[in-house]
Parts: C-alpha cells; structure tokens; sequence
C-alpha cells in the first residue's frame, strides 16, 4: 500500500501445508511516480496455529519508460534479482539496481528510474533447519536434566531446545484445577507444568507427530491412587497416554504447552482414572468382587442344606 493508505496490488493467497514446506508467493505492481510502498503480509490461521515470515525483498523487474528502448537501453541490469539486503541497501533507492544517479545520457532521472513493473517476495526460506535428530534422541530440559523428550520419530530439528518448568503462580495453578475437578472425578492433587519446545528460536507448538517424555514423578503414589496426565487447552483437557517405568512417569505427546499432572483416587468413579493413567494397583476391586462372590457362594449352600433337612 502507499503512504496514504491505499492498497495498490495484492498477490495470490497461498496456503501452507506443514512445517518445512516452505511458500513464496509474490505481488507485482506498476508505479507512475515515486512512491512510498509499505509491504503488508496478512496471515490467517486457527488457534494454535504458528508460522514464520523470514524476509521481504522489493526489486525492479523492469522499466516501462519507452525512451530506455530508444535510447538501446534494455534494462537487463535492472532485471537481476538483488542478494540479501545490506545495511547500506537502506540509503539507496528501490530500483532493485542499487543505482540512485542520475542517467543524462538517455535522459532519464530520478523518478524515471522507478517507473515499471515490481515484484514482492513475501518469504525466503534461507533459515529453515536442514537436520533433524537421529531416530531415539533424547534431549534433557534446559532448567531440570531429569525431564527429557525422546524424538521416537526422527521428527525434531538437530537445534531443539526443551524446558520443562512448573508453574507456581497461585492464579494459573487454581484455575486450571477448576477445571479439572469440574471434569474429572477423585482428584486429589494438581500440579502444573509449561513444557515449551523451540528450533532455537521459534516455538514449535504442534509436531507432526508424538514424542516421549519422562519426568520424575510428580507425586507419591498408594494403593488406588492414579496419575492422569492432560495437556490443558483453555477449558479443555486432553488425555495423553501415560505409564509408570522404573519410577518415572512417561507419556506421549504431540503438542507443547500446558500440562496439568492429576493424581486421583482410582475408586471414587468411573471418571477417576482417563485411559492410559498411570496406575499403582487395582487389587482393592478384585477382592471386593471376591468376597461378594464368597458371600453368595455361602448363601447359595446354606439355603441347599435346608431344603434338604426339610426333605428329611
């Protein structure tokens, strides 16, 4: 758009189509007079969603002045695609040629120069990681080396960086507990935990596939007593598949960001324990129901040996 606001092209909408897969779509313009362009990229996504833009490149593909033709001037200097921007691209015009002096042989100035047809690229993909991690990784949180991610994929870039942090501000705590005792039975501790993963620098959210993580455990477990893990979305809460191995918790997981760790009381309900909870033992319910059936057993001979006095 121009200074005063005005949108003077747009380019075709593109659509992304997962991490890598790098886009570069582009927008071309004519302009009859010197302008000030301010380059707009609008980007819609869904929640969760995440991205990047990398670099804007503004270059001259041609001139439209018909005294350049005339003149033997075809303008193929012009039509070369500009390296990466220096500092000192800043102090020059946006010819794309990087020449700001005045053509006296052709007659042409200034303003003349900047007259034509404009190409836009809104991406380059010069930083896009070029190494993922061997199949079977592991790597330590950045704030507690007891918490690791193993990339059983082969999916994470060599840069990752992962931090496991527990979350102690009163507020968060006690808000997401409200939502986890509104939506799951027997609970009777919360712990929260923000688990980010980055490239180095940029977020990564949603992988594209899981990865396994192992902590110590997050509370003492008794009989009848389970770990639920879920990965806290607003008001949502969404199991992940956890387990019990050499006394620490694992679970999977193909997104980084709020985890709440529920310990529960395995026999106040049906809800009390998601699939895939860690569980301690389930004993209690097996002679619960053996002791029933030994009642009735009991009752059943009793009644028998009556009948039979009675037939006597």
């Amino acid at each position: 758009m121009d200074s005063e606001g005005n949108i003077i092209a747009k380019g075709d909408n593109v659509t992304l189509t997962g991490w890598k897969n790098w886009k570069t779509p582009s927008v071309s313009f004519k302009l009859e007079k010197e302008t000030k362009v301010t380059l707009v990229v609008g980007i819609v996504s869904a929640k969760g969603g995440w991205g990047t833009v990398d670099d804007l490149y503004l270059y001259q593909t041609k001139s439209a002045d018909k005294s350049d033709a005339d003149n033997g001037n075809t303008g193929d200097d012009e039509n070369k695609k500009p390296d990466t921007p220096s500092t000192d691209d800043n102090n020059k015009d946006n010819t794309g040629s990087g020449d700001t002096t005045t053509d006296k042989d052709n007659g042409t100035d200034k303003d003349d120069a900047n007259k034509g047809s404009t190409t836009v690229p809104t991406t380059a993909p010069t930083t896009q990681p070029a190494k993922v991690l061997t199949l079977g990784a592991v790597v330590s949180s950045t704030s507690d080396t007891k918490t690791t991610v193993k990339d059983t994929k082969g999916i994470l870039p060599d840069t990752v960086k992962f931090e496991a942090k527990k979350v102690t501000d009163e507020k968060e705590v006690a808000k997401v507990a409200d939502v986890v005792k509104d939506k799951i039975v027997g609970v009777k501790d919360v712990l929260i935990y923000e688990l980010n993963l980055t490239d180095g620098t940029t977020q990564l959210h949603q992988l594209a596939d899981k990865v396994q993580v192992t902590m110590d455990m997050p509370f003492a477990l008794a009989d009848n007593e389970a770990i639920n893990v879920f990965r806290v979305d607003s008001d949502k809460l969404i199991a992940c598949t956890s387990r019990v191995a050499d006394g620490k918790l694992v679970f999977e997981t193909d997104h980084f960001s709020t985890f709440a760790f529920v310990k529960v009381n395995t026999n106040a309900g049906t809800k009390a324990a998601a699939a895939g909870a860690a569980k301690t033992s389930d004993d209690s319910n097996m002679y619960m129901w053996l002791v029933i059936a030994m009642t009735g057993l009991g009752v059943s001979i009793a009644a028998l040996m009556n009948r039979k006095k009675e037939q006597a």
